[in-house]
């Protein structure tokens, strides 16, 4: 029996509404991984404004609940948590370590839930298509190409190119995905805000 459900259909469903994969390090926190940096201003303004306007939010990350500690700074936080050390001979298959987990709950502390994580369920399951590519209509990822980034030090001493919320919330105006800004204060007031992630 052939299977006819469409992207036609998928959009019917959504009633106009659009797909949003959002990546977490560098754009919802500064990347200080695995670890969590603090939050970037404007990420959870901005969320929020998205899916108040019923916009479709997934998580599109790297980070997930069984990570193979396969680095120094994986075998690190491994130990920490767990409290047992790994020997430097052993496969780094054997201990998994989650850093999933904790950058959700700073998402839910902050006010952003999101319908999925590295996934778009519905479509998924109702198309039978499970290839590795997220069906979405936009990406928020401060390595996407035309991105507008600032520049910030994390806590490593590290120079990191974080996502520019404020001319993203000017690009969601223009597209249409909601009416009215999601900042109540200056451009010049976000990038103070931005420059305070120098000093945590």
């Amino acid at each position: 029996m052939e299977y006819k459900y469409s992207s036609e259909e998928y959009y019917n469903e959504l009633n106009g509404k659009k797909v949003i994969c959002i990546d977490f390090d560098n754009t919802i926190c500064l990347d200080e991984w695995p670890y969590i940096g603090p939050p970037i201003p404007g990420a959870k303004e901005v969320l929020i404004k998205l899916k108040e306007s019923g916009h479709k939010l997934i998580l599109y990350t790297q980070r997930s609940f069984k990570y193979p500690v396969c680095c120094k700074e994986l075998k690190k936080l491994y130990e920490e948590e767990n409290h047992i050390l790994i020997p430097n001979d052993i496969s780094p298959e054997n201990h998994t370590i989650d850093i999933l987990s904790t950058a959700l709950s700073v998402c839910v502390d902050y006010g952003i839930i999101f319908d999925d994580i590295n996934a778009n369920h519905p479509w998924e399951n109702n198309t039978k298509d499970f290839s590795r590519k997220v069906f979405m209509d936009y990406l928020i990822d401060d390595h996407v190409i035309g991105t507008e980034r600032l520049e910030v030090v994390n806590k490593f001493g590290e120079h990191c190119k974080i996502v520019d919320w404020f001319k993203i919330d000017r690009w969601c105006i223009n597209e249409g995905l909601y009416s009215d800004s999601a900042f109540k204060y200056s451009y010049q007031d976000y990038l103070h805000e931005v420059k305070l992630l120098n000093n945590h």
